[in-house]
């Protein structure tokens, strides 16, 4: 395996165990429901989103569970263990061009959510300046008219803010999807060829193990 391939196998791993720790036997794990999770009120994603996040997921999840893999001792592995062993595993795991398109699309998804935030927080101040500077009423009528168009424009600005981070997220977010999606299908590819980099992986996540 070459030394540009080793972590990012340790991280793909690493990703896979909240996965795996879903149900005390990951083979039985629920799958989610794109249907029932899109259809409520505010859904975080949409239909399509949530099937494409989830893509390769079920095949993945089997090819981790499937037998041959297993040596005795196993369970007494520590998480050190499972590491080290998971370091030195010879197999051709994720392509090189998905290696670098993942890493890409988690850029630029990291990228556009610090952007993001970075413009939340700047809006958020300039309102709170302005909402400052409105507050009061009017001594005689009694009214806060200026009160009441700063709450208007902060709205509309708000709800122009989101709209624009959709945008921008959610094509950073399909991007980032397609790329997980085919890393997905390479590791379970790589999974099948060398059952005990699956069984490794699934310790890992079972013992809740942070791989580095």
């Amino acid at each position: 395996m070459d030394p540009l391939h080793r972590p990012l196998l340790i991280a793909i791993a690493a990703s896979l165990m909240s996965a795996s720790a879903l149900a005390a036997d990951p083979a039985v794990a629920p799958a989610i429901d794109c249907k029932a999770l899109t259809s409520r009120p505010g859904a975080p994603m949409t239909l399509e989103q949530c099937q494409a996040q989830t893509a390769g997921h079920a095949d993945l999840m089997q090819a981790m569970n499937q037998p041959g893999g297993e040596r005795p001792g196993d369970e007494a592995l520590s998480c050190e263990q499972i590491t080290a062993e998971l370091r030195q595993v010879s197999v051709a795991g994720v392509s090189r061009e998905n290696r670098i398109e993942s890493a890409a699309a988690g850029k630029q998804l990291q990228d556009a959510h610090n952007a993001q935030m970075a413009k939340a927080g700047a809006l958020a101040a300039a309102q709170t300046t302005r909402s400052a500077g409105a507050a009061g009423g009017d001594l005689v009528t009694g009214s806060n008219v200026a009160g009441g168009g700063a709450t208007a424009q902060n709205a509309a600005e708000a709800a122009a803010l989101q709209r624009q981070a959709q945008a921008e997220m959610g094509a950073a977010r399909d991007r980032a999807n397609r790329a997980n999606a085919n890393a997905r299908a390479d590791l379970a590819t790589a999974m099948r060829a060398n059952p005990r980099m699956a069984r490794l992986i699934d310790l890992a996540g079972r013992k809740n193990c942070s791989v580095q």
